[in-house]
């Protein structure tokens, strides 16, 4: 076992699945970004597909 501390490169990058995002938070950046209603609802309900399709979107925890 080494005792080296990990750098920030280390890491990867925050994904979806680390980011545990809501319902409401994903819907309400989707509507920011202009989407109609429905598109918010189905980016909601797939948090994965809003993050693929807009990657300069960032969540603050």
């Amino acid at each position: 076992m080494t005792d080296r501390r990990p750098d920030d490169h280390d890491d990867p990058p925050a994904g979806p699945e680390d980011a545990d995002l809501t319902y409401a938070a994903v819907y309400a950046a989707a509507r920011d970004l202009g989407c109609p209603e429905i598109e918010a609802m189905v980016y909601a309900t797939e948090p994965d597909l809003f993050i693929a399709d807009h990657p300069d979107v960032t969540f603050e925890h």
